[in-house]
């Protein structure tokens, strides 16, 4: 069995790119073992593929060769790392934000308790119970392509109120199936004291935190 970190990865904005790539070397260092899954658009530049190619612990599944194609919204694609046979843990993850040692010891702290998924929050506007990039679980303890069906078709029937968003999504799909076995990381006190969970087990390196997004010259950007 594999553990993976999956990305979604589409679009020429060298923020993503970049950082995929910068995200895939920094897994070597902070999630060793642990297999970099990228999920590509039809639109990443070339020499973006070609770096991302040369990283051992990195893979790389098209969109037009895998069941991303089944998705309007490319943001979509990482979540069909679920269904993998030989996936055992996967952790989704956003191109724009880091890994890093805070991160790792948190998963390190949600494995530890045998619960199925993880949430983290460690900014205030995390106010989702899964924030889209901070989270993740055991593979296939439900079909993400049967849902991202369903939920393509509500989508599709024009219903009032229903967004092919990924937090939508997110939010009324997937989380009444994960809530009854999810670990919450917050690194807010009063969250913690309202929906439970634990905190960072590891202090913050200055005002960086995780999730946090960064563009191509590692410049942060407003959450």
């Amino acid at each position: 069995m594999k553990d993976y970190i999956s990305y979604s990865l589409f679009g020429s904005d060298m923020k993503h790119g970049i950082g995929a790539i910068r995200n895939a070397v920094f897994a070597e260092q902070y999630f060793p073992g642990w297999i970099s899954r990228f999920y590509l658009g039809p639109d990443v530049p070339g020499a973006i593929i070609e770096n991302l190619n040369l990283i051992p612990d990195a893979e790389l599944v098209r969109w037009e060769d895998g069941p991303g194609h089944l998705c309007a919204n490319l943001r979509f694609m990482n979540l069909f790392c679920n269904d993998d046979r030989e996936a055992r843990y996967v952790l989704y993850r956003n191109c724009d934000a880091r890994l890093g040692g805070r991160e790792r010891d948190a998963v390190n702290q949600w494995l530890a308790t045998g619960k199925s998924y993880h949430a983290m929050r460690d900014h205030e506007s995390h106010d989702a119970m899964l924030v889209p990039g901070l989270w993740g679980g055991r593979a296939r303890i439900f079909g993400m392509e049967d849902q991202i069906r369903k939920h393509t078709r509500i989508v599709n029937s024009n219903l009032a109120g229903i967004h092919d968003t990924l937090a939508h999504f997110l939010a009324t799909r997937i989380w009444p199936m994960v809530r009854s076995s999810c670990h919450f990381i917050d690194s807010d006190e009063t969250r913690r004291r309202t929906f439970g969970g634990m905190d960072f087990p590891t202090a913050r390196d200055g005002d960086r935190y995780v999730g946090q997004r960064f563009d191509e010259n590692e410049t942060p950007l407003t959450p």
